[in-house]
């Protein structure tokens, strides 16, 4: 369940709403993120429903995309300003594209090799394409960043204590 909430909000705020309908109302970003929550149910009955499918299976194919899409672009972006934009998608092509080709031809005995693969393949992708194509302007990095300098001071009754 929460793995189809995850999708669809993902889906719907940050690229249908970003790409497609930049002045997208509360009100149709929640029908949209319903309308993917029907859709990855159906999906997830009709791969289901197929006999020779065990659940490691099912669990190889989501995890194996959705880690295969979000490993290298999570993982390189908590310690590098530099991952672009173009590898993140990159990421994600390789990701989904590696699973969703594996389901149909079966050119990967398990669907979990195929997820592992797909994670190494991100690890990899994320850092060539981010080598290759243009960076975001530094003064707009920096404005992401800016929150990890901000200072916060914390009474002690509310943090924790070294001892």
């Amino acid at each position: 369940s929460s793995l189809v909430l995850t999708s669809s909000s993902t889906l719907t705020l940050d690229l249908i709403k970003p790409v497609f309908a930049k002045k997208m109302d509360n009100k149709k970003q929640l029908l949209t993120m319903r309308a993917f929550i029907v859709f990855f149910i159906a999906l997830s009955i009709i791969i289901a429903m197929n006999k020779n499918t065990f659940i490691a299976q099912l669990m190889g194919y989501s995890w194996g995309a959705l880690a295969g899409s979000f490993l290298g672009p999570f993982l390189y972006s908590l310690y590098s300003k530099k991952i672009t934009r173009a590898s993140v998608w990159a990421s994600f092509a390789v990701g989904v594209g590696i699973t969703v080709t594996n389901m149909i031809f079966g050119y990967i005995a398990s669907p979990i090799n195929a997820g592992a693969i797909a994670m190494v393949l991100s690890l990899i992708v994320v850092p060539l394409v981010s080598l290759i194509t243009p960076k975001m302007p530094k003064a707009e990095t920096d404005s992401i960043f800016d929150c990890f300098y901000e200072t916060v001071t914390v009474s002690k009754k509310r943090s924790l204590d070294e001892n």
